[in-house]
């Protein structure tokens, strides 16, 4: 089962699933958005991003075998794939 960390929930959470049939396609939707939220509503972040000083770097795991996954990144020019 694939499991996220997130902070925060989209305002529309059904429109997060338009067009994705698998679970972890839509809890990565979910995780992507998520992030997004974040940097549009807190400025410190959103700032910092933009200035290179910090990125935001969204995550799934799997709880089964510990991997993880980069679902997308802000404010990387290399985005690591585990």
């Amino acid at each position: 089962m694939l499991r996220c960390f997130v902070s925060g929930t989209p305002e529309h959470p059904n429109q997060d699933a338009v067009g994705r049939v698998e679970p972890g396609q839509v809890v990565a939707e979910h995780v992507s958005r998520t992030a997004d939220l974040l940097l549009e509503r807190s400025q410190v972040p959103a700032e910092r991003v933009d200035a290179g000083r910090t990125a935001v770097v969204d995550l799934c795991y799997r709880l089964a075998d510990g991997s993880a996954h980069v679902v997308a990144a802000r404010g990387l020019e290399h985005v690591p794939t585990t």
